[in-house]
């Protein structure tokens, strides 16, 4: 390729030293003194006359490159505002997922009342782990086949966040699925005590539910579930700070990259040959 610019570059040279210098001496060369090329003018005319078309054909060429270049900076500011729209968009999908998949979020509203109400603990941080699963299609549907390889190392990223949080999010699941059972087991020892004095009372399936908190919480301490439970937030916070803030400085210096790209593509449009085509304004070629 830069053979090739060379090679343009210096048939240009020669052809504008052709016409500026070549030409003239040879329109010199035909009207000297002595015999040769008579003709009604003479050669003072004829480079008047060179001259003029010259000039000419220099305007008329100074205009085509001026509107071809107008043109190159249309479609500049064009393809600009297009992809600056484009990943604005996509930098603020990628900024929600981010949010939604924040490990302290789930942490922050289960340690006042995870306790208390242990089954909108539970259903807190299962909503976290399905919002995390869901948090990197969210993303890919913003993006096509040309668009994805930017920002790959980010969305790896949030997925290895999201597989190294759910295990410890299942687990507190199951940490106050115990705190839930461990609060109904008064209640079901009272069934279960009712049920021997009146065994047609109750369902079989109330009976069933009942066994079931029993036997989950046999040798169960509110003690060891708290200590479990602050163990995990413990990892939580760990992630937090260890993998979740720098991901947060990957996704600042990916669309940094991503900006800095997007500028030299815009310039690369003015250049006069050897431009590489521009991705499509419209981003329609989806990602497969």
């Amino acid at each position: 390729m830069r053979k090739k610019k060379w090679i343009a570059t210096l048939v240009i040279i020669v052809i504008i030293l052709t016409l500026v210098f070549g030409i003239p001496l040879i329109i010199n060369e035909l009207y000297k003194k002595g015999p040769g090329y008579i003709t009604v003018w003479d050669g003072a005319d004829m480079l008047s006359f060179y001259g003029t078309m010259l000039g000419t054909g220099a305007t008329i060429l100074a205009l085509v490159i001026t509107i071809a270049f107008t043109r190159k900076q249309i479609i500049r500011e064009s393809y600009l505002k297009s992809e600056d729209e484009k990943w604005a968009k996509i930098e603020s999908v990628f900024a929600a997922a981010l949010d939604t998949i924040n490990p302290m979020r789930p942490l922050t509203l289960t340690m006042g009342t995870g306790h208390t109400d242990p089954s909108a603990a539970i259903f807190t941080l299962q909503k976290h782990i399905i919002s995390c699963k869901t948090a990197a299609d969210q993303v890919n549907a913003y993006l096509n086949t040309k668009d994805y390889p930017k920002v790959k190392g980010l969305i790896d990223a949030i997925a290895a966040l999201t597989e190294q949080i759910e295990p410890i999010l299942q687990e507190e699941v199951k940490e106050y699925t115990k705190t839930r059972d461990l609060a109904g087991r008064d209640n079901a020892e009272k069934v279960l005590a009712m049920a021997l004095q009146n065994p047609h009372v109750f369902p079989r399936e109330n009976l069933d539910f009942s066994n079931k908190i029993i036997e989950n919480t046999n040798g169960v301490q509110l003690d060891d579930i708290v200590e479990a439970i602050n163990k995990l937030n413990g990892e939580i916070i760990s992630i937090y700070h260890n993998v979740y803030r720098p991901l947060l400085q990957l996704k600042g210096s990916t669309f940094e990259t991503v900006n800095t790209e997007t500028q030299k593509e815009a310039d690369n449009i003015l250049r006069i040959w050897g431009r590489k085509p521009c991705p499509p304004l419209n981003g329609s070629e989806k990602k497969k």
